[in-house]
């Protein structure tokens, strides 16, 4: 595989499949079979954002392309969650991941990306456990599609970047991205069994 190819198709690919995963999440939300909850959908598109732009400093605008990709899929399913939804005050969880971004942008402002980038994923995953636990408490509360959709874009971007970079901190963030969106699937299997 030439580097090429890891530097056009297969982020296009990654980006690619990332979207088709939040248009199936929101035609399933439109359809009412999921509910995003707009707090979770607020904080998700936070750390979205900024993940995207401290992963894109610290790799390329092509290699981070998946990563825009959900920012604005994220940014999007919170406005739809906002609109059809009932207001919530964020609980203490949603505050600590909040605190926790914005030491990020702090780290990157005044440090440097790559370490902003990996105290995100702390944040990520403390955002991801109460949909953990959502799940484990009733899996078909969640579609898995979508969620393996994530994280194949993820696993795709964990690739690229490990066949540009090789290994080193710039692959924590999407390995971390890949494990807690595939998480959600394999908990539905479990859990149904």
């Amino acid at each position: 595989m030439t580097e090429a190819l890891a530097l056009v198709v297969l982020p296009l690919v990654a980006s690619a499949t990332h979207a088709l995963g939040f248009w199936k999440y929101n035609s399933q939300a439109k359809a009412g079979t999921s509910k995003p909850n707009f707090v979770s959908w607020f904080v998700w598109a936070l750390l979205a954002t900024l993940n995207a732009l401290s992963f894109m400093a610290i790799t390329s605008i092509i290699v981070a392309l998946q990563t825009f990709v959900g920012a604005v899929g994220c940014i999007g399913t919170f406005l739809h969650a906002l609109v059809t939804g009932k207001f919530e005050w964020p609980n203490w969880k949603e505050w600590v991941i909040f605190a926790i971004s914005m030491l990020a942008i702090g780290v990157w402002k005044f440090y440097n990306p790559l370490y902003a980038n990996i105290v995100l994923v702390g944040a990520i995953i403390l955002s991801f456990w109460p949909s953990w636990v959502y799940v484990w408490s009733d899996p078909a509360r969640e579609k898995p599609l979508p969620w393996v959709l994530w994280g194949s874009a993820y696993g795709l971007t964990t690739f690229i970047t490990f066949m540009l970079g090789g290994i080193g901190l710039k692959l924590v963030m999407p390995i971390v991205g890949t494990l807690a969106h595939l998480a959600v699937p394999v908990i539905c299997v479990i859990r149904k069994k």
